[in-house]
């Protein structure tokens, strides 16, 4: 699928906002309740396993990632593409870019 340059609007995500049937808030889980945080982990995953655009998706989280952690020594927030925070870093880790030797506390 050849894909414009907003390739969010083909985002799973996106259009189950779109519908109604979830807001953005589940692909970025609170602390505290660990039962209710990892099922929507559980579901937001489920719902990237079979995106369109996760590629896409998943640069777009390396970039605000990387930048992110520059500034706050810690590694990003939510799901994006399917991966947590801790996956993306060890993601990041295995490529060889950001800091092995001191990865940032979780948020």
């Amino acid at each position: 699928m050849s894909k414009p340059e907003d390739w969010t609007k083909y985002a799973a995500c996106a259009q189950l906002v779109e519908l109604g049937q979830a807001t953005y808030n589940d692909w970025y889980p609170r602390y505290g309740d660990d039962s209710h945080r990892i099922l929507t982990i559980n579901q937001a995953k489920r719902v990237c396993k079979g995106c369109p655009v996760r590629k896409e998706c998943l640069e777009l989280a390396m970039k605000v990632d990387l930048e992110y952690s520059s500034r706050t020594k810690r590694y990003g927030y939510g799901i994006w593409a399917g991966y947590t925070g801790s996956e993306r870093w060890a993601i990041y880790n295995a490529k060889g870019i950001g800091e092995k030797a001191k990865e940032p506390s979780p948020v």
